[in-house]
């Protein structure tokens, strides 16, 4: 998708991530000065990626409260933080689902998209698996 709209569109396109916690940006990609003079498959290689956190963000990978290597490979909890990161939930609700993932996956008229589930609690898996055969195998089939 980046590449059809920078290359028929001529659209510049940062890419992002952030949380609705983080109100709501965490990092931008754009490209270092240095990085302008690399070749075009290069810059996009970058460009595809997550960018750096944005000013006022702090974020570090963890595991078993070590902090981990920012090496490309290794993963681990992310925890951020910042002066307009939440810290909790209001009336400590919420937050109680304990993993959500998002995987891109093959789309016949888009070459791919998105697709979530979560591992909630116990009591919530069948409600997730529900929502992964709709999500993923209804609307985004491979």
């Amino acid at each position: 998708m980046m590449d059809t709209l920078i290359d028929r569109l001529g659209v510049q396109v940062v890419h992002a991530w952030g949380m609705t916690e983080m109100s709501p940006l965490g990092t931008a990609c754009t490209l270092l000065a240095k990085q302008t003079a690399m070749p075009q498959e290069a810059q996009r290689a970058v460009l595809r990626k997550q960018g750096h956190a944005i000013c006022g963000v702090d974020m570090k990978i963890v595991d078993d409260g070590t902090e981990l290597p920012w090496d490309g490979a290794t993963y681990g909890h992310l925890l951020v933080k910042g002066p307009w990161v939440v810290s909790g939930y209001f009336r400590g609700e919420g937050g109680d689902v304990l993993q959500a993932d998002c995987i891109g996956v093959q789309h016949p008229k888009w070459a791919s998209g998105p697709c979530w589930w979560w591992c909630a609690e116990p009591a919530w898996r069948s409600r997730a698996r529900i929502c992964w055969e709709w999500v993923c195998k209804e609307r985004l089939p491979l």
